[in-house]
């Protein structure tokens, strides 16, 4: 039977002085700040930096014709925002396209690159961390309220020790962002349910509206909130007073649904455009012609949708456990969960589970529940597998739930001792993730023969180790072979100007070498001598090149800030182990 208790007044809590909350904000500012400006200072700007900047400016200047004739995959406003400051700072950025497949063997021309300044990319983690204290103060809130205060703390201790969201929180990309607004927006949505004041109301439109903007992961919220609506309306909790969602409430409830519409109108700065969906929709079919033709509110933002559904259902290529696949796999997530998610946090997961026997599920866990399995379904059956950052949302309402652990028992229980073990597993996590500091892009919860090999994408490279290239540079510098990079990153990025004259040549994914000018072009497969550099993404093969397949049973000379693989071909050929 599902235990009920009396919802508490989360709106007179909030209006006392609260020292738990400042103070669980507080350090969690002194974490998030400094870290997210560790992790910029010592990475580069990685493979989707770029892109998303662009199209956030072009929103935020209000360049809504750039803005339609550029591929949108996101909505607009989750890049707009994570683009403040660069807008702030006045910068403008070419279209990153222009350096895509256009130069051949030749480095992008200097009109076609851009690269964000220290500074400002400072500036950004410094702005998406303080972003993401609002969603620290809910997730507090949130488990105090359904399991107490232990579990609200260990909670927010998991928060800030998850190795994926650190990496991603200070990146001007909106895999964390889209995270954060669905969490805002389920919250949102269960305080109104359980309270439906015209300010809850409000407040949940608002935060849906928000969440869908920001990624179109949120999509699922939909669906999510109906279900929640139906719990609330044929089983309400017990309270001392009358129902906290009567039927009387339904004209209001489609009210606040209606008033979703308007708030993403005003979130998109009254954006008026015509979607022009194109293929596969024929212009001779009603819907294709009317949304081909005519201008709608938020029209940009249902291409940007349309996009990434069409992007979705083509797949993406990626590589698990030794395979390639255009179309995924439907256990990818749970597969990458065994690498990605520190030991000591999977124990508190286990022990999560383990506490049903001792404490029994609640009324106020439906939302947090709900959440996981809607997101963890759709994640899994959706095709774009590259990597474990699309997880997030799933993964962060599991470890909500696994922190009942250390909730009051209803029935006797060790509680002393699985509080102990909880706190000690998330000490043996938060060690281990601060070991790997600042990569924590690649982060492998326990030493794997040639993981890149069996989960890579931006699960272990993200084209973020130029500057430790260029680190290892001058920490060798009698090293005076020539030097070659096989890289994945921005492709508007001239790796001759970041890396200097040490390098001979270099390529990008399946792109021919790219030599420097006015010297003789590379045009055999490998380089005949000297020191290689190779992402792991292109070792694997799964964006079209087989150039580096001879090094996947080849362990390297030494790895690259976890990530990049440093090879001695003078050594292998000698010793006949390359062709």
């Amino acid at each position: 039977m599902i235990g009920v208790s009396v919802q508490p007044d989360l709106a007179a809590a909030t209006r006392r002085f609260d020292w738990h909350l400042c103070i669980a904000l507080a350090v969690a500012t002194l974490v998030l700040i400094p870290r997210g400006m560790a992790i910029v200072t010592a990475h580069s700007p990685c493979v989707d930096d770029n892109y998303h900047l662009y199209r956030g400016l072009l929103f935020l200047r209000h360049e809504q014709a750039l803005l339609h004739d550029a591929q949108l995959n996101d909505p607009p406003l989750g890049e707009g925002v994570l683009a403040v400051p660069a807008w702030l700072g006045g910068q403008r950025m070419r279209n990153p396209a222009r350096g895509i497949d256009r130069f051949s063997d030749k480095p992008p021309p200097p009109l076609a690159c851009y690269l964000l300044p220290d500074a400002l990319r400072r500036q950004t983690a410094v702005w998406k961390s303080i972003l993401f204290l609002p969603v620290v103060a809910v997730i507090f809130l949130w488990l105090r309220s359904v399991y107490g205060a232990p579990s609200a703390w260990l909670g927010w201790a998991m928060l800030l020790t998850e190795p994926t969201l650190a990496a991603h929180l200070p990146l001007p990309t909106v895999d964390s962002l889209g995270t954060e607004g669905i969490i805002l927006a389920a919250w949102a949505i269960w305080r109104y349910l359980g309270c439906p004041t015209r300010a809850n109301r409000l407040a949940a439109a608002a935060a849906v509206a928000l969440a869908l903007l920001l990624k179109s992961t949120a999509l699922v919220l939909l669906p999510v909130a109906v279900l929640l609506a139906a719990v609330c309306w044929l089983r309400p909790p017990r309270t001392a007073g009358p129902p906290a969602y009567p039927r009387g409430r339904t004209p209001e409830f489609a009210f606040a649904v209606a008033t979703v519409s308007l708030f993403m109108w005003i979130f998109m700065l009254g954006d008026f455009a015509i979607p022009a969906f194109g293929s596969p929709f024929k212009p001779s079919s009603f819907f294709g012609h009317f949304f081909n033709t005519h201008a709608v509110p938020c029209g940009t933002y249902l291409k940007a949708v349309y996009g990434g559904f069409l992007h979705a259902r083509l797949g993406h290529p990626a590589v698990l456990l030794g395979q390639v696949s255009a179309t995924g796999w439907w256990y990818y997530f749970p597969v990458l969960a065994t690498y990605k998610i520190p030991l000591g946090l999977g124990l508190i997961m286990v022990l999560g589970i383990a506490s049903l026997a001792w404490v029994r599920p609640r009324y106020q866990e439906i939302p947090l529940l709900s959440c996981a399995l809607a997101w963890t379904a759709t994640l899994m059956l959706q095709r774009i597998n590259i990597g474990f950052r699309h997880f997030l949302p799933a993964e962060i309402f599991w470890l909500m739930l696994a922190s009942r652990c250390v909730a009051a028992p209803c029935v006797v229980a060790p509680l002393r001792a699985v509080r102990a073990l909880a706190w000690t597993g998330l000490a043996a996590a938060a060690v281990h993730v601060a070991l790997w500091t600042p990569d924590y892009l690649s982060y492998i919860n326990f030493p794997r023969r040639a993981a890149y090999l069996q989960i890579s994408d931006s699960n272990i490279d993200w084209g973020q180790g130029v500057w430790q290239i260029r680190h290892w540079l001058d920490a060798h510098p009698t090293e005076t072979r020539p030097l070659y990079v096989g890289y994945l990153g921005p492709r508007d990025l001239n790796l001759f100007d970041l890396l200097g004259q040490r390098l001979s040549a270099y390529v990008n994914s399946d792109s021919p070498w790219i030599s420097r000018p006015g010297q003789v072009a590379l045009r055999s497969s490998l380089p005949h001598g000297g020191i290689l550099i190779l992402s792991p993404v292109l070792v694997t093969g799964q964006y079209g090149t087989s150039r580096f397949a001879p090094f996947c049973s080849l362990p390297p000379e030494q790895t690259i800030g976890h990530c990049l693989l440093l090879y001695d071909l003078d050594r292998l050929y000698a010793q006949g182990k390359l062709p």
